[in-house]
């Protein structure tokens, strides 16, 4: 069993890697069952961080359903505000550092158009429950990170 849960989990993370890539969303099934399975974990029962998921009005749906399902609830939606060109900008540094295959121009401005027509939908969602703090995510990363540990006080 263990066997085929690595062999499963590595699956997942090639066919991941292979959308993100082309500057697109993870397909549902394989972001969900990946959320359910970490949030099933011993570490994540008295709290958790979600980075970039839930992306789209389905995925908050899920989710509602997996933490019904562990007596959880959110708590905080923390939403970066930038600039888009500043955000090309610094993705186009990162993949200069780090040789990221998926941060050139043209992938980073697909996955901004994205975010737009997917993501930015959800966060009326998120506003209508009173969940969500905006953070100025301009500016030098440790000036970003105090922004970001205030709003979670």
């Amino acid at each position: 069993r263990s066997t085929l849960a690595r062999s499963s989990a590595a699956s997942d993370v090639y066919k991941r890697q292979s959308y993100i890539d082309a500057g697109n969303l993870v397909p549902d099934s394989v972001t969900n069952n990946m959320v359910r399975s970490r949030l099933a974990e011993a570490d994540a029962q008295d709290g958790f961080l979600l980075d970039g998921y839930p992306r789209n009005i389905e995925q908050v749906h899920e989710l509602d359903t997996i933490l019904a399902e562990n007596d959880q609830e959110i708590d905080l939606v923390l939403l970066l505000i930038a600039d888009n060109d500043e955000l090309v900008e610094r993705l186009l540094g990162r993949a200069a550092e780090q040789g990221r295959t998926d941060d050139n121009e043209e992938v980073i401005r697909h996955r901004l158009e994205v975010y737009e027509k997917e993501t930015a939908p959800l966060l009326s969602i998120y506003r209508e429950r009173g969940l969500i703090r905006e953070v100025n995510g301009l500016g030098e990363i440790n000036e970003v990170t105090d922004r970001l540990l205030a709003a979670l006080k």
